[in-house]
């Protein structure tokens, strides 16, 4: 049952980052459309600006020319331009802010997804790490266990050869003494025997005396 809950949890947290990267992509997303509001906003501004600039120096041309008509015109366009560049101004302000945020929140999902996966990458790290050095502590221990077997085995084999070895020795001693024991048996028997020789006999010569005498 461990096992299976270990697994649950890991399946946990894959759920839970592959949801974080979803919102990432929809946060990303709503983000590069602030963005492109934003750059859409300050531009308008800067247009607005740019109007205004231009109305007041084509004010001041027709002041210079004496035509007061055309320079009320252009500063009344400019009145109307300034009001709207207020307008612009908060639009632009509150996308602005707007992106802001909306970047923000997605370098902090950017930030939590790779952290998420850091530690994920090092969870998995340790438990490879435990699960080598498990291995290697059950290869020890078999190791152990194999080794006090083996030196059991080897010295009951070498206790078993010396048995044999002295059991050996022991019937070949025993074995050596009774030819020993038996020849001078035979010798006894013939030890009151006295031997008659004449001069040097052959084998057969000798042999047939001694069945003369016995």
């Amino acid at each position: 049952m461990a096992f299976f809950k270990k697994k649950s949890k890991e399946k946990d947290v894959d759920d839970f980052i592959i949801e974080m990267i979803n919102n990432y992509k929809e946060v990303h997303k709503a983000a590069e459309d602030a963005v492109e509001e934003e750059k859409k906003a300050r531009g308008e501004l800067d247009q607005c600006d740019r109007q205004i600039s231009d109305l007041q120096i084509y004010a001041a041309k027709a002041v210079q020319a004496g035509n007061e008509a055309d320079a009320r015109r252009f500063l009344t366009e400019k009145q109307s331009q300034t009001a709207q560049r207020e307008r612009l101004h908060k639009i632009y302000e509150l996308k602005a802010a707007q992106a802001q945020q909306l970047r923000k929140m997605n370098d902090d999902l950017v930030d939590q997804i790779e952290d998420m996966k850091a530690r994920k990458q090092s969870i998995k790290a340790t438990q490879a790490e435990a699960a080598a050095q498990e291995a290697i502590n059950k290869i020890q221990e078999m190791s152990a266990k194999n080794d006090s077997a083996a030196r059991t085995t080897l010295a009951s084999l070498e206790a078993q050869a010396r048995r044999e070895k002295d059991l050996a020795a022991a019937r070949a001693e025993l074995n050596k003494t009774e030819k020993e024991s038996s020849m001078d048996a035979l010798q006894a028997k013939y030890d009151k025997l006295d031997l008659q020789t004449s001069g040097t006999q052959s084998v057969d010569d000798e042999l047939q005396t001694l069945q003369r005498q016995l």
